[in-house]
């Protein structure tokens, strides 16, 4: 597997029309798992649909970002919660997660 730098895994996302939004503007969180996260503070999703007026599908990373999916359903957007792709989320493998996050992007896509 090529491994792309950050730069670059921006460029490709971009040009394949897909941003990257974190749920969370701060919070304290020791270590990397989720559940360790405390204080935490939404980004202001009015922003995001200034920012992004053509957004209409919305993909969360996990069950902890997923949290916010009713949010979004509720404001017109389409919201799907897939597999985290955290390492640390082991009830899948790499190749099964990739999988449906593939599946859930070709559905995106116009006829």
């Amino acid at each position: 597997m090529h491994v792309l730098d950050y730069e670059e895994r921006l460029r490709c996302l971009l040009a394949r029309r897909v941003g990257v939004w974190d749920v969370l503007a701060a919070c304290n969180r020791e270590g990397s798992l989720d559940s360790a996260i405390t204080n935490s503070r939404a980004n202001p999703f009015a922003r995001l649909r200034r920012l992004a007026p053509g957004l209409r599908d919305v993909a969360f990373n996990g069950q902890t970002a997923g949290r916010f999916a009713p949010v979004f359903r509720d404001a017109g957007y389409s919201a799907a919660v897939l597999p985290s792709s955290s390492p640390a989320h082991a009830g899948r493998s790499y190749e099964q997660k990739l999988a449906l996050w593939r599946a859930w992007w070709v559905g995106q896509q116009p006829d």
